[in-house]
């Protein structure tokens, strides 16, 4: 106003919808459709398209120099109806265009087909990015490298989780789902905790955990830890994610002699139908120009 301002704390509104809450893109949208049908014969939209992927926010900001003082700052909010599909299509031909454009790794017709209505969608969402984007980067595409501290050591959860991260927020964004590392919950800390906000306003959430197969128990982590979490965030759907180093140099862990066979366990000793468990082989993929082919032997 005229005699200043305050900040308002919108809290509460974020929490409710699982991203950050812009109370003046709310309110544009709230006019906009109440007054549909007197401002329909002008402009070239339908009602079911007056959302919030209307908005890009442009913040302008007049800092005076010498204290760093912003002394003036102005909001613009509404975009063409189309800029949402022009940006989506540009962010996907640029996460398709880098080690992601393989058929393995088909993020275009993810996104595009994926519907999130309820917390089964979200979960599935969830592991379907872990699987083709986490799992396919460190497998395939030379990642593994980034959960290592040299050739000998691994990398602790804490020091991996930046990693994994800086691989999915963005398509998590691009999506609208919110994704945050280490939310406390339980006299613990999660992981990973994925929110996002349906239709009718409620905040859904799945709860990812990460484990190292070399330093943790495996079966307290599915069975017992990761269940807490859910039940302290009410959410009913979790992602088990397991890290696998073992190799030549580093040989843990001892319990089990290879990935198949830890994958095997979980399934075997898993009591939640709703958590999902991945595997993750971090160790240094064999190069193809090594790989050697045996004849099959013929007799005569």
């Amino acid at each position: 106003s005229d005699t200043g301002s305050e900040e308002v704390d919108f809290s509460e509104e974020t929490a409710e919808l699982g991203r950050k809450f812009h109370p003046h893109k709310k309110f544009a949208i709230q006019l906009l459709r109440k007054n549909y049908n007197l401002i329909s014969p002008h402009i070239d939209l339908q009602l079911q398209d007056i959302n919030l992927n209307l908005f890009s926010n442009f913040i302008v900001q007049y800092v005076d120099n010498s204290n760093s003082n912003v002394v003036h700052r102005m909001v613009h909010g509404l975009t063409n109806p189309n800029s949402f599909s022009i940006s989506a299509g540009k962010f996907i031909a640029q996460v398709n265009s880098r080690n992601l454009s393989s058929s393995l790794i088909d993020i275009r017709k993810l996104l595009s087909s994926t519907v999130i209505k309820s917390e089964k969608n979200l979960a599935e969402f969830v592991y379907r990015l872990f699987d083709i984007v986490v799992k396919n980067s460190i497998e395939l595409n030379g990642h593994y490298a980034d959960t290592w501290k040299n050739e000998n050591t691994p990398k602790s959860e804490p020091e991996i989780q930046p990693t994994i991260f800086n691989l999915i927020r963005h398509i998590f964004k691009y999506m609208g789902v919110n994704i945050s590392r280490e939310s406390i919950v339980s006299s613990g800390e999660i992981d990973f905790l994925v929110t996002y906000t349906i239709n009718n306003n409620d905040a859904i959430s799945v709860a990812v955990e990460l484990k190292l197969a070399h330093n943790s128990n495996i079966d307290s982590g599915i069975n017992a830890q990761l269940p807490r979490y859910m039940e302290g965030l009410q959410c009913r759907y979790g992602v088990f994610i397991v890290l696998w180093f073992k190799n030549e140099v580093f040989k843990k862990p001892t319990k089990y002699t290879s990935v198949q066979e830890l994958e095997t366990h979980i399934k075997n000793i898993k009591s939640n139908h709703r958590i999902m468990e991945m595997v993750i082989d971090c160790t240094k993929p064999t190069s193809p120009s090594k790989l050697k082919i045996f004849p099959n032997t013929v007799k005569t």
